[in-house]
């Protein structure tokens, strides 16, 4: 038979295969399994891990009372496809039945149910064909385990703000990297300091300006901002700095370029970032020949880790006089609601918070001025609503 178009006969593609076509043949299938390696986000392969560790763990349980998934002989076997929907069930039963890590209570049907997806995926990808066909009782089993455990209430995380910055610079210089008195703070000191108050100024997450204590073998200067990423500018009578920063997010499981954040020169007080670099860099030098290869910020000579920024977070906010959990994304909850709270357009707060859709809803906190701003509002006179003038209009009809 001959295909259409560009493709080789069946002849061509014979005389092909004696003339070193079996290299390109496994060449071919070769980019294939590459390309179906990297199905999942490298993000997602910390969780998958955990997925399939769980998963072994209640093959070992089951272990000659039943065989867990099971392969049709032939296309569309019900049997099967039943067998291993039960699987899957059984599954979230054993999830939904164990602690959380490092949690004191369960793991949250939630986070079951993406298990539970993440395995069923992960099996049909490596079995080659799709595990359960479509499931018509996990579903209601999910839903029954949430209607049975109601969505865990998050834990109250609060925002470090630029009054929460001055008021702990006033009152704890020396946790600060304050150089008032004639004081030269510490290496380390002034690596903190500068780090908290550009994760308020760019509204950045504590792992863009730091480095989870995980992945400290695997630092590069790419996915980390580095001394590199730092440079100082005049422009007329003005001062900023330019940081280039690392997005953690992931698009199509690659990493972005680095992102350049602008932080203007302020009055040197608690939420100037730009002092605050500015003293790092002169406290702690780096020769230009390593600025590549150097942390942007750094803790004993090591990259500062996100474990570090979180502790810090809690001293600052002790210091500042505050109660309430936060950590190292305090101070993006603390940087965009300061924003808002100026007045920014919703499209400032998305770009400036560099998200994809508008859950900066969700970090932006109502202030006291905000609340009054729309009380006042709301006493103004007003015109007439359109129902009242036209009485066949309805809204949103």
């Amino acid at each position: 038979m001959t295909i259409t178009g560009d493709a080789l006969t069946d002849d061509e593609n014979e005389a092909t295969s004696q003339h070193g076509g079996d290299d390109w043949l496994r060449g071919l299938e070769g980019r294939a399994r590459a390309h179906l390696a990297e199905r999942l986000a490298p993000t997602s392969r910390r969780k998958l891990a955990t997925v399939m560790r769980h998963l072994r763990r209640l093959q070992r349980r089951l272990l000659g009372r039943r065989r867990l998934f099971r392969v049709p002989r032939r296309a569309g076997d019900m049997t099967v496809l039943l067998h291993n929907e039960w699987s899957l069930i059984l599954f979230a039963e054993y999830l939904a039945m164990r602690k959380g890590r490092g949690r004191k209570g369960r793991i949250a049907i939630d986070t079951v149910a993406e298990y539970v997806s993440m395995a069923k995926q992960e099996l049909s990808v490596q079995f080659g064909f799709a595990l359960a066909g479509v499931p018509h009782r996990l579903p209601q089993v999910i839903k029954a385990m949430r209607r049975e455990r109601p969505r865990q209430q998050r834990q109250q995380r609060r925002g470090i703000r630029r009054a929460h910055l001055r008021e702990a610079r006033r009152r704890r210089p020396e946790l600060t990297a304050s150089t008032a008195n004639g004081r030269r703070p510490s290496a380390d000191e002034a690596n903190r300091w500068a780090a908290a108050t550009s994760a308020w100024a760019a509204v950045a997450r504590g792992g863009e300006v730091a480095t989870p204590r995980a992945d400290l073998r695997r630092w590069t200067g790419r996915s980390r901002p580095t001394r590199a990423d730092l440079s100082f500018h005049v422009r007329g009578r003005e001062r900023y700095v330019c940081l280039m920063l690392s997005p953690i997010k992931r698009t199509n499981g690659e990493l972005g370029e680095k992102v350049p954040i602008l932080i203007a020169e302020g009055d040197g007080g608690g939420d100037d970032a730009y002092a605050a670099l500015d003293t790092m860099v002169r406290v702690d030098p780096c020769p230009a020949r390593d600025a590549a290869t150097t942390p942007l910020f750094r803790e004993g000579g090591r990259p500062l880790t996100t474990e570090s920024l979180r502790r810090y977070a809690k001293r600052l906010w002790r210091a500042a006089g505050q109660r309430g959990r936060v950590a190292g994304h305090s101070f993006r909850i603390g940087g965009i609601t300061d924003l808002a709270d100026q007045g920014a357009s919703q499209a400032l707060l998305q770009a400036k918070g560099r998200w994809a859709s508008d859950v900066f809803r969700i970090y932006t906190r109502m202030t006291r001025r905000a609340q009054l701003a729309a009380s006042r509002a709301m006493q103004r006179r007003g015109g007439r609503d359109m129902e009242e003038l036209f009485p066949s209009f309805t809204q949103g009809r």
